[in-house]
């Protein structure tokens, strides 16, 4: 679990960090992760605005 953690900052253009990397580079795992994390701050802020 740790690289899909320590990668989950990552960019698919390669501005991200801690190490920059881009595309296919980018461990799956960290890529599902981002993708989990976005849409949970995107249902968390859509709660939040109907209370």
């Amino acid at each position: 679990m740790y690289p899909w953690t320590l990668h989950h900052h990552e960019r698919y253009d390669g501005k991200g960090y801690p190490r920059r990397l881009a595309g296919q580079a980018i461990p799956l795992g960290a890529r599902l992760l981002t993708l989990a994390n976005r849409l949970d701050h995107l249902l968390a802020r859509h709660e939040q605005d109907a209370g």
